[in-house]
């Protein structure tokens, strides 16, 4: 009972694929498992109500106002507000050592930064087993192109969109805010809730290699059971995990000056491919989504297997772990050689049509949609469908400009 009353809280969370969605949307309560959540959770803090402090309007942001539980989205809105990126959470390890001392609660820290926060069991729970809840309290900090975020010291700017909660244009670090958000409600709930003893476990650094968990010394819990609040799907409940690995790959590269191109040579261009869903590398790496860097990869290869032409540049974000859902490319190619060339692959945007529609301009922007109606060839996608015609994407080539040599 006491595993379900504390998971319950969890229940209604959850986030959708994207790379900047999975961490960052989070649906409020779908409302079949709204009426299950209440009633269990309300078994935890029934009493809370009149004793649990006011969560402002201000703390709420207004995005948050009226979500239940209170605790929990109260908790989720100040952490918002409060940068963390990976291997930089010394702000919100501060804030959490705030709120232990304000309710005088114990708490440890280690030499890497993972923090313990103690709670004794309490309304009857006292002489129960420890029970340990973890999450890791650093974010995914990743944004579209044109938004204006620096991740170190802005807050998220939360937006509500009927039933989820999003973030503008950001990672909402829902992966895992919420989950230490849940932690904290608990931890922070009247002493008249019937409750175990806690061991409330924030690691460091979970997103650019589990830096916290690896380090983390078992003598540090004494606790034998444990949540761990960083799910990938709801309403389930994981005995155990997979791991994970590096790869590192060597090829050989040829690189040239640019000034050591001829001028009018060349023809330069910039290529976008956006609109795809993204996802999460581990959780969505078999939901046959679209890579961004692989398509647009692809579809350069076959300007290039056609005549000449070199990679400047290419910008497909900085996260090993999520799917590349936005990719810019700079390149330069001698396109009059080949302007007869069509493509008739529907996974290669790069078409005759596109590009001869911008060739003779120099600020024209040419943008190109289609869905994708049959799956790419096998030998094209290596085994991995990148579209599906279940679950159709848009694909756009741009060409924003014509660059000149200087």
């Amino acid at each position: 009972t006491w595993l379900a009353a504390l998971a319950a809280m969890l229940v209604p969370l959850r986030s959708s694929g994207s790379s900047l969605r999975r961490a960052g949307v989070v649906r409020t309560i779908p409302r079949p498992i709204r009426r299950w959540r209440q009633r269990v959770f309300s078994e935890i803090c029934r009493e809370s109500a009149s004793t649990s402090p006011e969560i402002s309007s201000a703390d709420m942001s207004g995005v948050l106002e009226g979500l239940e539980p209170k605790e929990l989205w109260g908790r989720f809105g100040e952490l918002s507000a409060i940068p963390r990126p990976s291997k930089e959470e010394q702000k919100v390890l501060a804030w959490l050592k705030t709120i232990a001392e304000e309710n005088k609660l114990q708490w440890e820290q280690d030499s890497v930064g993972n923090m313990v926060i103690r709670r004794p069991g309490s309304a009857g729970g006292e002489n129960a087993a420890p029970v340990v809840i973890q999450g890791h309290v650093d974010m995914v900090t990743e944004k579209n192109n044109d938004v204006a975020h620096d991740f170190s010291k802005d807050p998220i700017t939360l937006l509500r969109e009927g039933d989820w909660i999003t973030a503008k244009g950001t990672t909402l670090g829902a992966d895992n805010g919420i989950g230490v958000a849940a932690a904290l409600a608990l931890l922070t709930m009247p002493t008249t809730t019937k409750l175990p003893p806690l061991e409330c476990l924030f690691t460091v650094d979970e997103e650019t290699g589990l830096t916290g968990a690896k380090q983390l010394k078992g003598t540090m819990l004494k606790g034998k059971t444990m949540l761990n609040l960083d799910t990938e799907d709801w309403g389930s409940v994981y005995m155990g995990c997979s791991g994970g690995g590096d790869s590192t790959i060597s090829l050989p590269l040829t690189t040239a000056k640019t000034a050591s191109l001829k001028p009018g040579e060349y023809e330069w261009y910039e290529v976008t491919c956006k609109g795809l869903k993204g996802g999460h590398s581990g959780m969505d790496i078999a939901t046959g989504r679209g890579n961004s860097i692989r398509l647009l990869a692809r579809s350069l290869e076959t300007v290039r297997r056609a005549h000449q032409a070199k990679l400047s540049l290419i910008k497909g974000g900085n996260k090993r772990n999520a799917i590349a859902r936005c990719v810019d490319d700079t390149w330069h190619d001698t396109w009059p050689r080949t302007r007869n060339r069509v493509n008739t692959d529907p996974v290669h945007m790069c078409t005759h049509a596109d590009m001869h529609a911008c060739t003779h301009t120099h600020t024209h922007t040419c943008m190109h949609q289609t869905h994708e109606t049959t799956s790419p060839p096998a030998h094209e996608t290596r085994g991995m469908t990148e579209m599906t015609p279940r679950d159709p994407r848009d694909m756009r080539v741009t060409r924003t400009t014509h660059m000149t040599h200087t």
